[in-house]
């Protein structure tokens, strides 16, 4: 199968390696979208457990580990990492991506109450949970809303999956960005009936 260059300084890959790639990033929203969904119905009790606090703290270790991967995919990262923009023509996935929107919709989330836009929101993950810096002494707990950060990316996945050829999709991947969508769909339904 001929490699397909897609563009200067970029690695060759064919469209089963995309394919297989791919199911990669699947692989992490799911991990996004059942952590969600865990932690939407999870309830930790107001003094709880150290086994309560340590499930509540494994799932949302995982779902924040998942948003970064999915963050460092969808808007640039490592430079050896998988990113979208290496499966369409150049320039196409940067021109059609949505933008990660500030965070006044799903509340703030740092501790001086700004607004966290992606990058920010990626820096706190970094200081608050994979790195063990002196912030999570100094600034104190960070409110992860779950939900509202999980939803910010139905649509740019959305978006990405629709300018993909087909060859380079794992099925796997329009199927876990279905299955993201609709649940963050039903709980907003679930919130607007309850009001």
């Amino acid at each position: 199968m001929a490699r397909l260059r897609l563009d200067v300084g970029r690695t060759e890959h064919t469209p089963p390696e995309f394919c297989e790639a791919s199911a990669k990033v699947a692989y992490e929203l799911g991990m996004v979208a059942h952590t969600a969904r865990a932690l939407h119905y999870y309830r930790v009790p107001e003094s709880p457990s150290l086994e309560c606090q340590l499930i509540y703290n494994a799932l949302i270790h995982s779902f924040l580990l998942g948003i970064r991967n999915l963050y460092e995919f969808l808007w640039g990262g490592q430079s050896d990492g998988i990113h979208a923009k290496a499966f369409v023509e150049p320039g196409k996935w940067t021109a059609k991506r949505p933008k990660f929107r500030k965070g006044e919709h799903w509340k703030p989330m740092n501790h001086t109450g700004n607004p966290v836009d992606g990058q920010d929101l990626i820096k706190l993950i970094q200081t608050r949970l994979a790195h063990l810096s002196w912030k999570r002494v100094s600034e104190g707990k960070v409110a992860w809303f779950v939900l509202p950060i999980a939803a910010e990316f139905v649509a740019p996945l959305s978006t990405f999956v629709s300018q993909v050829a087909a060859d380079r999709l794992s099925p796997d991947l329009c199927t876990a960005v279905q299955e993201l969508a609709d649940f963050v769909c039903s709980i907003e339904l679930s919130a607007k009936k309850s009001r």
